[in-house]
């Protein structure tokens, strides 16, 4: 299941976090979007809601998944960036563990995506 997927670093995590903005829109037709910015550049990136999408930054490259999508915009939005939760997907699923509201929401509350040994 893990495939070619790894977690962000802290590093890495904070940049895209710092630097990437991550809305929502509604058009009149009740179509959703996702609208990503990139904090310096007066520009924005319109994706499908119900569509994976990949952000190309300067330190990796992240997919975006629909499950990422669906939990930040019905759990985590006010508290949580869309990189938060697309990164504590990717490490329930390299850690093999089941990935739920409940699961992810202890990945968010960690805060690290470094796994320590007893």
């Amino acid at each position: 299941m893990a495939k070619n997927l790894r977690a962000l670093t802290d590093e890495e995590l904070n940049f895209i976090d710092n630097n990437y903005k991550f809305e929502t829109l509604e058009d009149k037709n009740n179509k959703r979007y996702i609208i990503v910015s990139f904090n310096g550049y007066d520009r924005r990136v319109l994706h499908d809601f119900d569509k994976p999408f990949l952000i190309n930054t300067s330190v990796r490259k992240v997919n975006i998944s629909t499950d990422a999508i669906n939990y930040w915009y019905n759990d985590f939005k006010d508290n949580y960036s869309l990189i938060e939760v697309q990164n504590a997907i990717n490490v329930l699923i390299v850690l093999y563990q089941p990935v739920n509201k409940e699961e992810i929401e202890k990945q968010l509350k960690r805060r690290t995506s470094k796994v320590t040994t007893v």
